[in-house]
């Protein structure tokens, strides 16, 4: 307490000083507040911002009318801090040092103008924004316009002639003065598609267009967005930075974001099974963040789903090799969720369901005396119980199967002699998420923010088998049970101290407990315990516990955190960033399995880290951060550094295409580190156990990092992004079975040294996305190729070093998306992984492969994994969304059908004992062909 009463008294102390300034939307520049509805004092801070995005906050924010040409406000930058009254005292303020004046029209419209005679060569543009659907006129919708000729900023450069403004309360727009030929409009609204639209001209002509947007389907899904932005200004994001999940997957609810990042180059996730990686590494090198907290085993009924409900998040960002020192210290990068607070001028409730799943999320928000509050609840919950044969639940019967070979060597039994088959069996999965957050705004300046999260899920499998080999009965019975639950906390205070600076601290605590519970009972046990037929017995043991067979493993990990960090705009083009973190981590691990050593260990740690990031903007289109992270314990004298420094270069032709190039790298340590151990109960359904490490007294896993990142926009509607990446990892650890099954001495009887590994590993690759928008933006194609190769030193186990266990060297996918109408959209997804290895269950490698009973089997080789490969995945899916024209577009139906060619795709292989007693590999599945129809509406 000492410790954390030191940590913030700087921070309270400068809370005091000074009664708030600003607090940037959406960490844009400038900011905004204002105090009553019926007496409203306006409070801005802008920042190096074009004086046109200024204009446009302001007319946002006083609900006024503010008409004006882009061009009129051309190269402008502001940079002041103004409050006022009234729209006109604020204008006055803004446009002091500009040629600018501004006068106001009968209806209340400001518009701006310049003193300056305007050129007689010159054409106009109006129109009108409306909703596809219900043709109501859409406020502030935002138009800009470009054209490919050129026009000069400050010094010499050239940019592309840009303009742009926002519509009035009835929907209506205006660029009374534009130079002639052909222009992009580009047109964009909150809760709508971006559509675009060219418009040509000519001298003397004036030109009006009614344009409609159409709404985004009901359930919001999160947009995922990368470290890779271009820098300047005049250039919109290439859409393939942020693509909607939405958009691309059909708006599937029942998937979790964490199972789509594949959209996106270098992530590799989406296979049941198959957690998240990054770029090559492990699943442990990165960590998964919730409103900035750590989120430990954020995944659903082992990995075969995600957690948390996609409707109660609103945005996610993935830091990849090369990130930034502020992001952390991780050795391979960072997914970071934020929780979606919805509109701040609406209230709403949606729903959705699905074969799977209900999903559920409020939206409140309001004022309350001079303060705004917005508020969000969300939950998830399964629906399957309701409609069995959907995949999830018939993939974990199909897998609830007692693995005969691996039964008998893990039992010491002599391999061939049972081959049982199942004869009653009862599966069964729950789980739930539950989100909460809050936003209060005191004023511009000052915000606080809170968020919840609990989720909760549990699988069980019990299963009674027969022996067919024998006349009379013989039966095993085993039983698995997991359970898992996540608690996530975070409040942070949001100040802008001063137009130059911001501040933000935060603390936040997060926590993971795991049980698991395995029994099993032979036919000895089973003839004094139970009796009757085969389903009497078996529910009679499942009544009972089995004592003499039964392990019991726990695994909880605690982190306690709180932070401060410090934006200081330095100059127009340099800013500093320095901050501090405190990290408290408590866990403990208890596992007594049947089949290898049992582990013990606790442990505390307390973590003190501080960064420091410069960065430069030497040109308007060379951008260069450098930056550093010290961390250490407090209980040791060793102080880690880690270096780590970007340039990024951005250039646009004269006709406005975007080439955008970044290099980024650094040296990347990791304190909080992650080890899976492979289950080896004999029927499991999950494939392994996860167990942390965070001791000040071992090597820590260290990496280096080289990216170069390239985005170009070759001609209109067409993006490409392509990274090619770099990692080596000196310094990691594996989980050692030669020690855990007592095959190797250990270094110690308990704790992680029993049973880790120090080894390390190299991964390079890269990606590419190409999107192309056709037919006006009715239709997009979205192509994609990942190609990644990662060894790692597995010396101690197989003498060399091997492709990494999860490993899909090459990955493809292709995306379509049509709209039809107003009302119907098609989405086709196909996707293939190749060259997969390890293709039998990690069971066979870590616990059997070195078995003296399975290496005198000739037939049988699990010493060589890389030669053991799968056949390659292929999958189509295909959405098709309809939004009828009735209710303002607040319903939705979907239907998804999934796995179309219904292709039984190999996850992995056990091996099959035949009625002649030789040995034949099993392929174990994922579901074929699944129908879903899902339900969606939002009041």
């Amino acid at each position: 307490m000492v410790i954390l009463f030191a940590f913030f008294v700087p921070a309270l102390l400068l809370i005091q000083t000074e009664e708030g300034v600003a607090r940037s939307l959406h960490s844009s520049n400038y900011s905004s507040n204002y105090s009553t509805a019926q007496n409203p004092k306006y409070q801005f801070v802008f920042r190096e911002e074009p004086l046109s995005s200024a204009l446009k906050l302001l007319s946002g924010e006083t609900g006024s009318d503010v008409l004006f040409d882009s061009e009129v406000t051309a190269g402008m930058v502001i940079h002041k801090k103004i409050e006022g009254n009234s729209t006109t005292e604020l204008l006055r303020q803004m446009l002091v040092g500009y040629p600018l004046d501004f006068i106001i029209l009968s209806s209340g419209t400001y518009v701006i103008i310049q003193s300056a005679k305007l050129s007689e060569k010159q054409t106009a543009y109006h129109g009108r924004i409306i909703d596809a659907v219900t043709g109501e006129p859409l406020y502030g919708a935002a138009i800009l316009l470009a054209s490919a000729e050129p026009t000069k900023t400050s010094g010499s450069a050239l940019t592309p002639n840009t303009r742009g403004t926002i519509t009035t309360k009835t929907g209506h727009f205006s660029f009374p003065v534009l130079t002639p030929g052909p222009q992009t409009a580009i047109i964009s609204h909150i809760g709508y598609e971006t559509r675009t639209k060219i418009i040509r001209s000519s001298k003397n002509q004036e030109i009006f267009s009614t344009i409609e947007l159409h709404p985004k389907p009901v359930q919001t899904a999160p947009v995922i967005v990368t470290d890779h932005k271009p820098i300047r200004v005049s250039h919109q994001p290439v859409q393939s930075l942020s693509e909607s999940i939405e958009k691309w997957e059909g708006g599937q609810n029942s998937v979790s974001p964490l199972q789509q990042l594949q959209l996106f180059g270098g992530i590799q996730s989406g296979l049941s099974l198959s957690d998240v990686h990054i770029q090559g590494s492990p699943r442990g090198g990165h960590r998964v963040f919730l409103d900035d907290i750590p989120v430990y085993n954020p995944y659903t009924l082992g990995t075969v789903m995600g957690a948390f409900s996609s409707m109660a998040i609103g945005d996610i960002s993935m830091a990849k090799a090369g990130f930034k020192a502020s992001e952390g210290s991780y050795t391979a990068g960072k997914i970071k969720l934020g929780h979606d607070l919805g509109n701040r001028n609406k209230s709403t409730l949606s729903s959705y369901a699905d074969f799977l799943h209900t999903h559920a999320v409020l939206h409140q928000s309001g004022t309350f005396r001079d303060d705004r509050f917005r508020v969000m609840i969300g939950y998830r919950s399964k629906t399957w119980d309701l409609h069995r044969g959907n995949g999830i639940s018939d993939m974990i019967n199909d897998w609830s199967v007692l693995d005969s070979f691996s039964y008998q060597v893990l039992m010491g039994e002599r391999i061939g002699v049972n081959r049982f088959q199942q004869s009653q069996a009862l599966s069964d999965a729950s789980y739930s998420d539950f989100h909460a957050a809050a936003s209060w705004q005191f004023d511009a300046f000052r915000t606080l923010r809170f968020s919840l999260y609990r989720g909760s899920n549990g699988v069980m499998t019990d299963l009674l088998t027969r022996d067919e080999t024998l006349r009379s009965p013989s039966y095993m019975f085993t039983s698995d049970k997991y359970n898992w639950r996540n608690d996530v906390s975070s409040l942070q205070y949001d100040w802008i101290v001063s137009d130059r600076l911001d501040v933000s601290m935060k603390a936040g605590y997060s926590s993971n407990r795991f049980g698991h519970t395995y029994s099993m009972a032979d036919n000895t046990q089973i003839q004094t315990l139970a009796s009757g037929t085969e389903e009497d017995i078996f529910y009679q043991l499942q009544a009972q516990t089995l004592d003499g067979n039964m392990r019991m493993d726990g695994n909880n990990i605690h982190h306690l955190l709180a932070s401060w960090d410090l934006h200081w705009y330095a100059a127009g083009n340099l800013t500093v960033r320095s901050g501090m973190q405190l990290d408290h981590v408590e866990s403990d691990v208890q596992m007594e399995d049947l089949f290898f050593a049992p582990i013990v260990h606790e442990q505390k740690t307390n973590l003190l880290s501080q960064y420091g990031e410069v960065s430069w903007m030497t040109t308007p289109s060379l951008h260069v951060m450098m930056g550093y992270r010290i961390s250490g314990f407090l209980n040791s004298e060793t102080i880690y550094l880690e270096p780590r420094f970007s340039v990024q270069y951005d250039h646009e032709t004269r006709r406005g295409r975007l080439l955008s190039m970044k290099l980024a790298g650094g040296k990347y340590y990791q304190f909080i580190n992650q080890f899976e151990i492979t289950n080896a109960g004999p029927n499991n359904i999950v494939p392994f156990i996860t167990v942390w490490s965070h001791d000040a007294g071992v090597v820590q896993p260290k990496a280096y990092h080289l990216s170069l990142s390239t985005l170009v926009q070759p001609a209109s509607g067409i993006d490409v992004q392509f990274d090619l990446f770099a990692k080596l990892q000196p310094v990691s650890y594996i989980t050692s079975y030669m020690m855990l099954t007592g095959m190797e001495v250990a270094e110690s009887d308990a704790g992680f040294d029993s049973f880790s590994k120090e080894t390390e590993f190299r991964s390079l690759g890269g990606s590419i996305r190409i999107r192309q928008a056709l037919w006006d933006d009715r239709a997009e194609i979205l192509a994609g190729y990942d190609l990644e190769i990662t060894r790692v030193d597995m010396e101690s186990q197989f003498g060399r070093s091997l492709p990494a266990p999860w490993s899909q060297p090459h990955r493809l996918q292709l995306r379509a998306l049509t709209r039809i109408g107003q009302s119907l959209t098609v989405i086709g997804k196909w996707s293939a992984v190749l060259g997969r290895t390890w293709a039998y269950r990690e069971l066979y490698y870590n616990y059997l492969a070195m078995d003296p009973l399975v290496k005198r089997i000739d037939m049988l080789d699990f010493e060589n994994p890389d030669q053991d490969r799968l056949d390659p995945f292929y999958r189509l899916d295909v959405s098709i969304a309809y939004q009828p024209t009735i209710l303002k577009g607040m319903f939705q139906l979907r239907a998804d059908l999934m796995n179309v060619l219904n292709r039984r795709n190999v996850l992995d292989r056990t091996v099959l004992i035949q009625q002649d007693l030789t040995f034949a590999p099993l392929n174990r599945t994922l579901p074929g062909f699944t129908p879903s129809l899902s339900v969606g509406i939002r009041f």
